[in-house]
């Protein structure tokens, strides 16, 4: 079987549905009163990003103004499996994240059209 699927030849009846096959496996933890987690990825099946995201508590946030407010959060939880790609990129790509999360509404616009974001 791990020959098998090294190579990429597991029969279907066996990945289908296995979420070790999945390209990305997202878990919604917080809908069972669980935290966000981290997952050791292992080398089994195609998976190579896990994301969770946990429940929604109150935490006290800084604002930008300075003053502190009791908001509604939530954390999320990334593995990201050395196998797709370097440090490097993972640190570039995630500065294009928060830079999306930042300006939502970029994602409103057409792909060809100027972000504005910069990598420096």
């Amino acid at each position: 079987m791990r020959w098998l699927d090294f190579w990429g030849k597991n029969p279907a009846a066996l990945t289908e549905g296995d979420p070790h096959y999945a390209t990305v496996l997202l878990s919604n933890l917080g809908s069972i009163k669980c935290p966000a987690v981290y997952h050791h990825l292992n080398n089994y099946g195609t998976n190579s990003i896990m994301v969770t995201i946990g429940t929604i508590h109150e935490e006290e946030r800084l604002m930008p103004d300075g003053s502190k407010q009791i908001r509604k959060v939530c954390d999320i939880g990334a593995t990201l499996d050395e196998r797709i790609g370097d440090g490097f990129y993972f640190a570039r790509s995630l500065k294009l994240i928060h830079y999306i999360c930042a300006h939502p509404e970029l994602l409103d616009q057409p792909i060809g059209e100027n972000s504005g974001f910069d990598y420096h």
